[in-house]
C-alpha cells in the first residue's frame, strides 16, 4: 500500500461571482450556486435554453451583477467557448428594455443588440441572427420554494500558489481547489496583504497542477515577476521553498520559509514528473513555489510522505511539466523572464513574497 500523503481538504459548497473562468461551468453547479443565494434573486435570473435560426443548441445561466445581468456558457464546448465563460451582458435601461452585449464565435468580437422581456423569454433583435433566450429553470413555483444558503463566511481550507504573470495568473496544485466553488487569493507583503475572488482556468489531475486567474475587479495587476522558470536541477542543489502551511491551524498566516535540496530527480515510486526533495512541508504548502539559490523556479510543492513512515521526505512537480501543463490551456499564458538581482538570501525571499500567494478555498 502506497503511503503517499497529499495535504487534501475537505471542502463545502458554496461559490462566488467571479466572472467565467470556470465558476459557472454546467447547470448542476448553477443550480447549487443559484440555491446558495448567489446568482441573485431577480426574476431574470436562472437557466435558459438558447434559441436560434444558426440551429445551435446550449444552456445558459443568468448571474446578477449589480445592475447588470451576466449570461454564461453551461453545456457549449468548442475551440472558442469551453463551459464557464461569458457569453452575453444584458443591461437594463431606464425603459422594459434591455441592451444586449453579445460574445461572436470567435470570443473576442461582439455584436450589440436590444432585448425584451415577456413571461420567461428574452426576445433579442440586432444580431446577425434571430434568438431567443428561453427559461427553463426555475420555474415561477420553483423559485418560490428555492432555499436560500446564507453560508458560511470561514474558509475551509488552505494551500499556497505562484503568481507567475502580471495579469494574475496563478499556479497551485489541482488537489487544494478540487470541489471548491468559491476560491480566494492573498497577495502582497506582511501587513499590506490583500484578498481577490479568482476562479479555475483549468487543471490537470494526473500531474496535480491547477491554473487560477484572479478575476475581482478590484485587482489592477503587478510588476513583471522577478523570476524565471529553470526546469534543470541537480541531486545535491540547494533549493528553498515559500508558502503558507496550517494558516487556518494555528501557525497564522504569514509567509513561511523553509529550505533544504534537491534529494532525487524523481519522485515517489520513481515518479519522473516530480523530484524528492529535503525541504520540510506542512499541510498548506501544498501548491507553492520551489525554487532554487538564485531564486528561479524550479517546481511546485505537492507531496510527502508521513513522518510516521519516513522522515523529512516531501516531493515537488518540476517545473518542466509546468510549462508543458500550462502549454495545454485553451489561450496563451505568457511566462515569467525576470531576474532576482542580488544574491542575498533575505533579499531574494523579500523579492519573492509578493508573489507567493495564499490560497483559501470553500
Amino acid at each position: 500500500m502506497k503511503r503517499l500523503l497529499r495535504f487534501t481538504f475537505f471542502v463545502v459548497a458554496i461559490f462566488s461571482l467571479a466572472e467565467g473562468f470556470g465558476q459557472w461551468n454546467s447547470e448542476a453547479a448553477y443550480r447549487t450556486k443559484y440555491s446558495a443565494g448567489d446568482a441573485g434573486d431577480s426574476q431574470y435570473c436562472g437557466i435558459y435554453e438558447y434559441v436560434s435560426t444558426d440551429d445551435a443548441k446550449y444552456t445558459l445561466g443568468i448571474v446578477q451583477s449589480g445592475t447588470e445581468f451576466i449570461c454564461y456558457n453551461l453545456t457549449w464546448q468548442s475551440r472558442s467557448w469551453f463551459a464557464g465563460r461569458k457569453k452575453a451582458t444584458l443591461k437594463k435601461t431606464s425603459s422594459e428594455l434591455f441592451v444586449v452585449d453579445w460574445i461572436m464565435g470567435d470570443g473576442i468580437s461582439k455584436e450589440r443588440g436590444v432585448a425584451s422581456w415577456d413571461n420567461g423569454t428574452f426576445d433579442i433583435a440586432g444580431l446577425p441572427n434571430d434568438t431567443w433566450l428561453m427559461k427553463t429553470w426555475p420555474s415561477q413555483e420553483e423559485a418560490q420554494t428555492v432555499v436560500k444558503n446564507e453560508g458560511n463566511d470561514s474558509w475551509a481550507g488552505n494551500g499556497s500558489g505562484v503568481l507567475f504573470n502580471s495579469m494574475g495568473f496563478v499556479l497551485t496544485n489541482q488537489h487544494v481547489v478540487d470541489g471548491a466553488s468559491s476560491i480566494s487569493v492573498v497577495i502582497g507583503n506582511a501587513g499590506q496583504q490583500v484578498e481577490y475572488e479568482a476562479g479555475v482556468v483549468g487543471v490537470d489531475v494526473d500531474i496535480d497542477l491547477a491554473l487560477l486567474k484572479i478575476t475581482d475587479l478590484s485587482f489592477g495587476g503587478v510588476a513583471a515577476p522577478p523570476f524565471s522558470f529553470q526546469t534543470s536541477t541537480s541531486v545535491g542543489e540547494e533549493i528553498f521553498a515559500l508558502g503558507y502551511p496550517m494558516a487556518l491551524s494555528g501557525m497564522g498566516a504569514e509567509m513561511k520559509y523553509t529550505n533544504g535540496s534537491v534529494s532525487a530527480n524523481s519522485g515517489f515510486d520513481g515518479d519522473m514528473k516530480t523530484m524528492q526533495i529535503s525541504v520540510p512541508l506542512q499541510g498548506g504548502n501544498s501548491g507553492g513555489p520551489l525554487f532554487n539559490s538564485q531564486g528561479d523556479l524550479i517546481g511546485i510543492t505537492n507531496a510527502k510522505i508521513r513522518s510516521d513512515v519516513a522522515d523529512n521526505v516531501s516531493y515537488a512537480i518540476k517545473s518542466i511539466f509546468v510549462e508543458a501543463f500550462l502549454a495545454s490551456m485553451p489561450y496563451e499564458v505568457s511566462l515569467p523572464n525576470g531576474v532576482v538581482e542580488t544574491e542575498n538570501r533575505v533579499d531574494i525571499i523579500d523579492a519573492l513574497r509578493p508573489y507567493t500567494c495564499l490560497v483559501l478555498v470553500k
